[in-house]
């Protein structure tokens, strides 16, 4: 469908360009007191501009090929400035050599008119050439453009859905009921404790609803709001829940997608340490390693046979994909009362 879309744009173009120039050189003969039938004019100017619509198209292919970007980019400009050259002489030379052969002229006349021609439009059919590949490129770096825009667009809207997936996942019946049950309890036997548990509960809420999170943000901040959340579900599990942190000395500086650490955590906590009756240890590491964060979380609680990937593991999975492409990479492996690990790694931007 494009192909042929491609082709009607510039068969049109070139004909209406055909039109124009038999009009412009019937009127100039006018003016000279020349008046001569339409069919000295259109035949040699359909023939021009028919060539062009030919050339056009591989003018387009070389275009495509040869991009004005990316580690070539002096090369190919110096390619095209050699094609172009190349193109504006054999637009002239094939031009010349069909319309001598179609008026009878002679070896030595056809020699001279070719002469001619370089000299009065080697100039013009190398702008022909800038312009055709010139826009190709425009379209390009247009059609990149809003590529850009709705993939910014849609990562936007999956943050919003990660973060409101998050807010759901700390308000589930049970874990707020379990929480605020937790802080009851306290409340008489052990009133600070009970306050310390509110406000945490509290940071956990304020963190959830922050709408104005970016797309990305740092390890510390990640680890704030995890902290937020192990903090309630320490008070909810007690001894059953140890939390570990090992972090290389720099990387809470390095930066990963927002609300992407969370999902891994309670993973960790529903899946691996809530359903086990003894105590368990939830490990995080962070480092940084060949200008990459490598982030793991560990737990040894229950594990499992197989590792099913929910909602949470899905869309961190995703938004890796979508923010990094194959220079990020998630694994969860899992054994049967060996707990779950999970590891991350995310590229960092070059140090300036």
């Amino acid at each position: 469908m494009l192909a042929r879309r491609l082709l009607t744009f510039v068969a049109s173009a070139w004909t209406l360009v055909a039109l124009f120039n038999a009009t412009q050189w019937r009127l100039i003969d006018l003016s000279y007191g020349k008046d001569q039938p339409w069919t000295q004019y259109l035949a040699p100017a359909f023939m021009a501009n028919a060539l062009w619509a030919l050339l056009t198209l591989a003018i387009i292919g070389l275009a495509l090929k040869l991009p004005p970007k990316g580690p070539h980019r002096a090369r190919n400009l110096a390619l095209h400035a050699l094609l172009g050259s190349t193109v504006a002489v054999t637009h002239s030379l094939i031009y010349v050599a069909l319309l001598s052969l179609t008026s009878g002229k002679s070896l030595e006349d056809a020699t001279a008119l070719l002469a001619q021609k370089l000299a009065t439009t080697f100039q013009i059919n190398l702008l022909i050439y800038v312009v055709v590949a010139g826009g190709v490129f425009g379209y390009q770096a247009l059609s990149d453009l809003r590529r850009r825009e709705l993939e910014q667009a849609r990562l936007e809207t999956q943050l919003a859905q990660t973060s409101a997936a998050a807010l759901k996942a700390q308000l589930q019946p049970h874990f707020l009921f379990n929480a605020l049950n937790a802080i009851s309890a306290l409340i008489r036997s052990n009133p600070l404790e009970a306050e310390r548990m509110l406000a945490r509960l509290g940071d956990l809420l304020r963190l959830s609803l922050d709408g104005a999170a970016p797309q990305e943000r740092s390890l510390a901040e990640e680890l704030a709001f995890v902290d937020a959340y192990l903090a309630v579900e320490q008070y909810r599990l007690g001894s059953r829940l140890t939390v570990r942190t090992d972090l290389a000395a720099g990387v809470e500086a390095a930066r990963l997608p927002t609300l992407i650490l969370q999902p891994l955590v309670e993973n960790a906590v529903r899946h691996g340490v809530a359903p086990s009756r003894r105590a368990c240890t939830l490990q995080i590491r962070a480092a940084l390693a060949d200008q990459h964060l490598d982030l793991s979380v560990e737990d040894d609680g229950v594990g499992a046979a197989t590792v099913v990937e929910g909602v949470g593991l899905g869309n961190a999975r995703q938004r890796l994909s979508h923010l990094y492409g194959d220079q990020a990479c998630l694994t969860v492996t899992s054994r049967p009362g060996q707990g779950f690990t999970v590891r991350l790694t995310a590229p960092q931007p070059c140090a300036s």
